[in-house]
């Protein structure tokens, strides 16, 4: 979770300029809810009060956990990847100069007393919860200046809470009209249903011990109450006299004896329950998020690449430089070849033989690990469920043929084999680019050309999106085949048929529970066992075609013996077809793949891309097109980078 946490906050700059949205938890309250107060508990982070300094710009806040510090410590800085201006603290006071200074630096910069120039503090410490938390600014009017900074602080809470994937801790004092919160109503304008809206009530120490309604309304009870989809949750705020590190007791003792507030339910009350309700909104939240920031990335990059490719390659050239450009893409061919054919050793993450046949085997085994076990009681539980909304289409002791291609496709073609075959184009391209780079690196006049170099690494990373367009057109063809029609040629699949047809008479012959042995589990429900049929010990009662008896004619708990006969033959028949589809597909998908990436003519490919390109005249091109191009390359090269770091935490 901490390594998740780490790279969205590392990308969310870079994303965000992008139009890629990341998701996060945005603090937001006016001024003087005791925001900071909550964010200081949250975090046992001091921030600045004297001079409401926190209150100026977005803070966001890193809270890690490693077992080997001894002694909590934060690297605070205005720069989300920790490299410029950083400043290390070790000890609280530290930690509050340091918001003070680079606010108040973040502030002269742009002559404002409010900037949405994020705070960036990652604090270490030995235990504690792991989250990120994003504190803005609160909504107020005066600036303590007499000047008006309510629009200012109003939009940077707009800014942030306008994205689907951000969750709102929209903090109220307890003393205040819910309905008048600002902060909540720009929530509500955004979130209007409040499924990603928690409200935090502070200060609730100053609830009187009678006549508030303060519990009924945490609890949403009156007809009135502002409903929100993530609840209330009460806790009390640190005050000037109290100790931090005693408050968690404080407030044990408030929620414990308090007329009114005693009447909160655990998850309603207290800063240890609002800490495990946020690490677990976020944990949800990234985890969903992650897959869609990674298409949202391909789709970037796919076109970003499209726009440099169509504005050409900033490269002079002449005949000379045709055969240098020849030469070095003959050699490092060859050297592609040896690696794909496994003639050589070394570098074990570029032995393209290896990794690939790997990447076939996970990919298999992926796919495989989805399909459900059709033999088992409880699909069949789930079949004769699902029967019942197909009745009326075929006769009972018929398969239903639109629920047979039915559950094949949710089974592989709704997301399972389509998602997974297109990740898996993704990790061979991803292993080709990387032998190629390394090959491209490793080539010594090559890097005294950086020019050139660069551009053989473009035109490579053209070539493998053409060839990976090209696997994806390929193999979704086949996968649409697959799953337009129900076909088996092979005499493999009838065989496989009789063979489990015959277990299953055995079975019941014997009175066994199941089709792999004895005591390896169930195969059929339990209401439709051969022991629940009374057919083990007595012998079946009659036969069709020499298959599967039907059930015994007293089991009025059952709709009869041809529909018992027809959900027991669509299990077998999932199950022997389901096999036959994977047979099929984990040679041919592979066979595909390997065709399009592996064994693609990358040299060919490059040497076609170069020759549509006149050299001479790029090389003269306007200065505002090479700076657009250097620009959306710069863009690539980082989008790139952050595609792969987004892709190690799947």
């Amino acid at each position: 979770m901490a390594r998740r946490l780490g790279v969205i906050e590392k990308l969310r700059k870079l994303l965000g300029s992008e139009g890629i949205p990341c998701p996060g938890i945005v603090v937001v309250g006016a001024q003087s809810s005791g925001k900071s107060s909550v964010l200081e508990r949250l975090t046992d982070i001091a921030f600045p009060r004297d001079t409401n300094t926190c209150t100026r710009v977005p803070i966001i806040v890193q809270l890690q956990r490693d077992a080997s510090v001894t002694l909590p410590t934060a690297t605070i800085c205005g720069d989300e990847h920790f490299e410029t201006d950083v400043i290390n603290c070790s000890t609280k006071q530290d930690i509050t100069n340091a918001i003070h200074d680079l606010t108040e630096k973040a502030l002269v910069s742009t002559r404002s007393r409010v900037v949405d120039k994020p705070i960036h503090i990652r604090y270490v410490r030995s235990k504690g919860p792991v989250m990120t938390l994003i504190d803005l600014p609160g909504i107020t009017h005066d600036d303590g200046e007499g000047r008006d900074i309510h629009g200012i602080t109003a939009d940077i809470v707009k800014k942030y809470l306008k994205y689907e994937n951000m969750i709102a801790l929209v903090v109220i004092p307890a003393n205040d009209d819910f309905g008048n919160s600002e902060a909540l109503k720009i929530a509500k304008t955004f979130d209007t249903t409040g499924a990603r809206t928690l409200g935090v009530i502070s200060k609730c120490d100053l609830v009187p011990e009678q006549h508030s309604d303060i519990v009924e309304k945490i609890q949403m009870t009156p007809s009135n109450a502002i409903k929100l989809g993530l609840g209330y949750i009460a806790i009390r705020n640190k005050g000037p006299g109290d100790d931090l590190a005693n408050i968690d007791n404080i407030e044990t003792e408030l929620f414990k004896t308090h007329p009114l507030l005693k009447n909160l339910a655990p998850h309603e009350r207290g800063c240890g329950a609002l800490r495990r309700k946020i690490i677990s909104l976020q944990e949800n939240s990234i985890k969903h998020a992650i897959p869609r920031i990674q298409t949202d990335v391909r789709h970037k990059i796919e076109q970003l690449s499209g726009e440099i490719s169509a504005m050409g390659t900033d490269l002079d050239s002449d005949m000379d430089r045709n055969a240098f450009v020849s030469k070095h893409l003959s050699e490092i061919n060859q050297s592609l070849q040896k690696l794909i054919r496994a003639e050589v050793r070394g570098n074990p993450s570029i032995n393209v033989a290896s990794r690939s046949y790997e990447l076939y085997k996970m990919y298999a085994a992926d796919v495989r690990h989805y399909f459900p076990d059709c033999l088992s009681k409880e699909y069949g539980a789930e079949l004769q469920q699902e029967s019942r909304e197909f009745m009326g289409f075929s006769l009972q002791n018929f398969t239903n043929d639109q629920m047979f291609r039915q559950l094949l496709q949710n089974i592989f073609f709704a997301d399972n084999f389509s998602n997974k075959t297109d990740r898996l184009i993704d990790d061979v391209g991803d292993l080709m680019a990387r032998a190629m780079r390394t090959l491209i690196e490793e080539k010594e006049e090559l890097t005294r050309l950086p020019n050139l170099a660069a551009m053989f690494h473009d035109k490579l990373g053209e070539s493998i999106d053409a060839a990976q367009t090209r696997a994806r057109d390929v193999t979704m063809a086949v996968i649409k085949a697959e799953s337009k029609q129900v076909f088996a040629l092979d005499k493999s699949y009838m065989e496989h048929i009789r063979s489990v047809r015959a277990e299953a008479q055995a079975d019941k012959e014997e009175g066994e529970e199941d089709l792999q042995g004895r005591n390896q589990g169930p195969f059929f429900p339990n209401s439709m066992r051969p022991g629940a049929l009374n057919l083990g010990r007595r012998g079946p009662t009659s036969q069709m075609n020499g298959e599967i008896d039907s059930a015994a004619q007293n089991d009025s708990q059952h709709e009869g013996d041809a529909g018992r006969e027809a959900l027991l033959e669509l299990q077998i028949s999932l199950h022997c077809y389901g096999e036959t589809i994977m047979r099929r597909l984990f040679d041919v998908i592979p066979m595909l793949v390997q065709s399009c990436l592996v064994y693609e003519d990358y040299k060919g490919a490059i040497e076609k891309r170069l020759a549509e390109e006149d050299w001479d005249k790029l090389f003269e091109e306007d200065p505002c097109v090479a700076q657009a191009r250097v620009w959306r390359q710069q863009r690539l090269n980082l989008l790139r980078k952050a595609y792969s770091e987004l892709r190690r935490l799947s």
